[in-house]
Formats: C-alpha cells, structure tokens, sequence
C-alpha cells in the first residue's frame, strides 16, 4: 500500500517538471526555427519601409562626451572605462549597468547636435560594429527590455545613422532595426 501511495506521489511531482520541460523544449525550438538565416527573409519586407515618424530626445547632449568616446573613454552609468582604442563593444565589463548602457544606445543622443562629419562618422561605426558583433542572437543582447530601448534609440537618431552610403560588406542600421525587432517580437508572444 506505501508503495503504491510513493509511486502515485512520485508520478504527481514529475508530471509538472515534464511540462516544464517540454514548454521550455518548445520555446527553445520556436526561438531556433524563428531566427534560421534561411527564414531570415520573411523579416527583411519591413525594414525597406520609410521611418517618416520622429521620437523626440528630451535629455540633453553632450559635446564633451562625445570628445570623450572618440578618445577611448566611456562614461557610462556612472562608470568611466577606458578602451585602449579597442570597440567598446569587445571588452568583457564586470558593471552589468555599464553594459546595459552600451549595449541600450541611451549614449547615441551624444552625437545628435555634431556637426562634425568625423564624430557623425564615429557614432555610425559604433552602430555597425554592434551589428557585426552582436547581430546574431544572444541571450544578454537580445533581452527584451534592451532590444527594445535599442531600436526606441536607433529610431531616435536614425537620420544620423542612415547619413551617408553604407560600406560595402555592412550591414546597414535600418536593415539590423528590421532583424532586430521583429524576431524579439515573435519571441516574446511565445513566452
């Protein structure tokens, strides 16, 4: 009779974590089938589409900051790193609210007043170089809450990244704002 009362006991735990299982499985499948590059075309349509609205930047810039960037140092989230002259984006920082800045784009309004072809340049290339590096998926980058403070920045500031012809074998920011939103979206709706 224990035996029986044990195994019935046994059963109504597992039965739970296999659901947990298998949902945590099928998200994992859905996200891997979602993000495959020979489906990537299916979320290329909607970045070819004209941004014709304007989000408006309420925090003030910066010029100093901008001086700053181009020299290597980064004063992000209270946090000043020095670069080296290596991207930003290539260091391994132990500040996770340094890397959220970073990696949010919050500091693109910097560069929004430049006139300086040289600084407009500066801030483009960190765009593409984030693409390059971060453009497939991973979990830390591609949370929802940083993706979405990402492309709200890019959208921002858009003017200053699609100034000028992209160069060759780049990709084009308005290109990465299409792959960068409309995947994460599907992934939210699965979980």
């Amino acid at each position: 009779m224990t035996q029986a009362l044990a195994a019935a006991d046994a059963s109504s735990t597992m039965l739970p974590r296999l659901g947990y299982a298998l949902r945590r499985l099928a998200y994992g499948l859905a996200d891997t089938f979602v993000t495959l590059p020979i489906l990537r075309w299916t979320w290329r349509g909607l970045a070819d589409d004209a941004f014709s609205g304007e989000l408006h930047e309420f925090r003030p810039t910066d010029r100093e900051a901008v001086r700053d960037m181009m020299a290597g140092r980064y004063l992000l989230a209270s946090k000043l790193i020095e670069t080296h002259g290596v991207s930003p984006f290539a260091l391994a920082v132990d500040h996770t609210d340094w890397w959220f800045n970073l990696h949010g784009f919050a500091w693109l309004r910097h560069f929004r007043d430049v006139r300086d072809p040289g600084e407009r340049n500066f801030a483009r290339t960190l765009v593409l170089d984030w693409i390059g590096r971060e453009g497939r998926f991973e979990r830390d980058t591609w949370a929802l809450a940083l993706t979405a403070q990402r492309v709200l920045n890019w959208l921002r500031h858009l003017p200053l990244l699609l100034e000028g012809p992209p160069r060759a074998g780049q990709n084009h920011p308005a290109r990465a704002r299409g792959t960068d939103s409309e995947p994460q979206a599907a992934r939210a709706s699965c979980g």
